[in-house]
């Protein structure tokens, strides 16, 4: 048939869904796939967990440092911070006047996954 090639001579074309491999390359693969699985279920419970600790990037801030003082503009960023890390809003860019606290906001929403 014209468009059509053999594969070269010693190269085999990779099996399609796992058939044709031996007991040990399935039992490799295997492995494999429940790692990913684990280390998927792994972070979603740190995200889940630091999200029932820490609703917000402020609540994260006040924890680590009680002298933190929350402010209506620090407010309004732990909204948009929230807003964007759950999908919401995928750009953001914070203006405001200098010593408001958006560099520590949003280093706090980074650490806590918000």
């Amino acid at each position: 048939m014209p468009g059509t090639r053999k594969p070269a001579a010693g190269r085999r074309k990779p099996p399609a869904g796992g058939r044709g491999l031996s007991p040990l390359d399935r039992l490799q693969l295997e492995r494999l796939y429940r790692l990913r699985e684990l280390k998927r279920r792994q972070a979603e419970a740190t995200r889940a967990r630091n999200a029932q600790k820490w609703a917000t990037p402020g609540a994260l801030a006040a924890a680590l440092d009680p002298s933190t003082i929350q402010t209506a503009a620090l407010d309004a960023i732990d909204a948009a911070l929230v807003d964007v890390a759950e999908g919401r809003c995928k750009r953001l860019i914070i203006t405001m006047p200098p010593q408001e606290g958006k560099a520590r906001g949003s280093a706090a929403a980074s650490r806590c996954g918000c």
